[in-house]
């Protein structure tokens, strides 16, 4: 009898864990590839955009890093102060690539002129996952 007692107790809690694990009430949740690409491509652009462009160079590949100095980098963003938001459009991931498409709102601010010029335009990225880890990178062109 008191074995039966047990293993409905443990039941029971092992139900109680399954159920707070599914419902993401508990400490494990699984994070799509999407979300992690999504988030690391749109908080890279805050960075840009925000002229932090030697943390945003941390979101670029390991390999594109080591062939590529911090000050070269830097020399080739053009559009600090230009850029005014950049948001996620659509985002397609195969494995370990995912192809970004960014809509980006830029602002033009002209002597000449009383208003800004205000502009939308898109962007694609390729960002890829590092098989030693679970970090997605944006894979720059050279």
């Amino acid at each position: 009898m008191r074995n039966r007692v047990k293993i409905a107790m443990l039941s029971v809690a092992a139900a109680a864990l399954l159920q707070g694990c599914v419902s993401g009430s508990g400490n494990v949740q699984s994070v799509s590839a999407e979300e992690l690409v999504k988030q690391r491509a749109e908080e890279r652009w805050a960075l840009v955009i925000d002229g932090r462009l030697e943390s945003a160079y941390e979101y670029l590949t390991p390999a594109y890093r080591k062939a590529i100095p911090y000050n070269h980098y830097r020399k080739k963003i053009k559009g600090v102060g230009v850029w005014e938001k950049a948001t996620v459009d659509t985002l397609v991931c195969e494995e370990e690539i995912c192809n970004v498409t960014l809509k980006i709102w830029t602002v033009t601010h002209h002597a000449l002129l009383k208003k800004p010029i205000r502009a939308e335009s898109f962007l694609k990225e390729i960002w890829v996952k590092r098989a030693d880890y679970d970090t997605w990178y944006l894979q720059p062109d050279i």
